[in-house]
């Protein structure tokens, strides 16, 4: 074998295993931002997408996933009893952290998943499948962007306003745009509102 071939394998190789960890490492951002839009927001999808790119993950890559898990529920704890409203993020954290260290997954185990991804959120399956996180960027980019624990609770309280600003805001169009559907006299219709529109003035006021 000529030193040119033996040149051209060794940086062939060399490309190859660099493709290889920036994919690892894109693949734990993926999950990390999933398993925050998840804990902080309650989004089953994102539950789902975080899921199954620990499922993918390699066992190194799974241990830096539950790591960072860790960190934040170590941080929870610190302060969950001046702060019990945080309660129900620490249990997605630990029930998460659970699911992911069940067992070694198998081939058949990752197929399934990927499976019910695609059902719950394609889009989500086909970032997880070119490592993009930035479908994560675009609907919630200041949870993406949140790297402390204050940042966290800052970017799932601005998250939230803007998610409930969008109903109400859907409310008034389809109630304008639409009167023959009756929802400016629909009681149903109006508790609602006033239920999005209070929780939202609650919040503000808890920032400030």
């Amino acid at each position: 074998m000529s030193n040119i071939l033996i040149i051209t394998i060794v940086i062939l190789v060399a490309v190859l295993l660099i493709r290889m960890i920036i994919h690892g490492r894109r693949i734990t951002i993926y999950f990390i931002i999933a398993a925050n839009i998840y804990i902080w927001l309650n989004k089953k999808d994102a539950y789902f997408a975080a899921l199954t790119s620990a499922k993918v993950a390699s066992p190194k890559q799974r241990m830096l996933m539950t790591t960072e898990l860790e960190k934040q529920e170590q941080s929870l704890l610190s302060i969950i009893n001046t702060a019990p409203e945080l309660r129900d993020s620490l249990e997605r954290i630990q029930s998460m952290k659970i699911n992911i260290l069940e067992k070694e997954w198998s081939v058949s185990d990752i197929i399934v998943a990927k499976n019910e991804l695609k059902k719950i959120n394609p889009d989500y399956l086909k970032a997880l499948e070119k490592a993009d996180i930035s479908i994560f960027k675009r609907c919630y980019p200041k949870l993406s962007a949140a790297v402390t624990l204050e940042d966290l609770i800052n970017a799932a309280l601005k998250e939230s306003r803007n998610e409930v600003t969008e109903y109400i805001n859907v409310i008034d169009q389809i109630t304008k745009n639409y009167p023959e559907l009756g929802w400016k006299n629909n009681q149903d219709i109006v508790e609602a509102k006033k239920e999005l529109e209070d929780s939202l003035k609650k919040s503000k006021k808890a920032t400030h």
